[in-house]
């Protein structure tokens, strides 16, 4: 029994391992927009960046990056939203306009965004609790 147990403990532990997001501590290793670093080299994104971790919704924010028909997109979540891509910001730094997106384009982006191996983590503050 307690074999049984243990093996069901090793099965999850590398399957999880398997799903893990394709997170880059150093992101200075990540390519988007055409530049590399882009949490440094996108002015936007950094200034983005520096309010997250100066407010009080740090801790429970995360910035995303995916990519749909050959466009980088990064998406702002933080924990206590219910919409998953809902503040969503092109490489120019606009926010994307959902209505505007095609359906299918919707619901590419958003499968993305919770397929942990289809998204790069840009920030994520909940590593900080």
């Amino acid at each position: 029994m307690k074999q049984a147990v243990l093996l069901l403990i090793v099965l999850g532990l590398l399957t999880g391992a398997c799903q893990r997001d394709r997170t880059i501590a150093a992101s200075k290793n990540i390519r988007a927009c055409g530049v590399k670093d882009p949490a440094n080299k996108l002015p936007w994104l950094r200034q983005k960046i520096s309010d997250i971790k100066q407010g009080k919704d740090s801790a429970i924010t995360t910035i995303t990056l995916v990519t749909v028909n050959n466009q980088d997109y990064f998406n702002i979540y933080m924990s206590y939203m219910s919409c998953i891509g809902c503040l969503t910001y092109r490489c120019d730094g606009s926010q994307v306009d959902q209505s505007k997106l095609t359906n299918a384009e919707r619901m590419e982006i958003t499968r993305k965004l919770g397929t942990p191996a289809e998204r790069v983590i840009i920030y994520d503050g909940t590593q900080a609790r």
